[in-house]
């Protein structure tokens, strides 16, 4: 006995005319179906599918791969195997960067406020800044214990 399976995908649409500015735009009812064999899809195919069905109905390139990422990339999933597809795609995840992107913002902080300095050297009181960049040095140092704590939260 051989072993046969087919997946088959419709689509039924009807507008009703109703006098608007859309009316001589639209199909007055629109049927889609596409049908494959499914007993040796594999998962590669079997997206490229619904990504053909979705185009049919409408859904543009950009929409159907922000969908596909959003499947593989998401709080949902396990960041061990986030980090399997990224690294097979050549992407990187948003937490690789993290603390390189947290030093990053603290030198441009740095930076602003010398300069700041420097544009007003003889200003008595502390420019906006000064001010922003110690404020938010004092909250990252308070922090720390509690990203440490999480870090370690989420790696175990």
């Amino acid at each position: 006995m051989t072993y046969k399976a087919k997946i088959t995908l419709k689509f039924d649409s009807t507008w009703e005319h109703t006098g608007g500015i859309y009316d001589n735009e639209m199909l007055p009812e629109e049927h889609i179906t596409m049908s494959v064999p499914a007993q040796d899809l594999n998962t590669t195919q079997l997206f490229t599918l619904f990504s053909n069905f979705s185009r049919s109905i409408g859904h543009s390139e950009v929409s159907i791969m922000k969908g596909a990422c959003s499947i593989a990339f998401n709080e949902m999933q396990s960041v061990e195997e986030m980090r399997k597809i990224a690294n097979e795609y050549d992407l990187k995840l948003a937490e690789d960067y993290r603390d390189e992107i947290c030093k990053l913002e603290a030198e441009v902080r740095d930076l602003k406020a010398k300069l700041s300095r420097a544009l007003d050297p003889n200003n008595p009181n502390y420019t906006d800044e000064e001010v922003e960049a110690m404020t938010e040095e004092i909250l990252q140092e308070s922090l720390k214990p509690t990203l440490k704590t999480l870090k370690k939260e989420l790696s175990v």
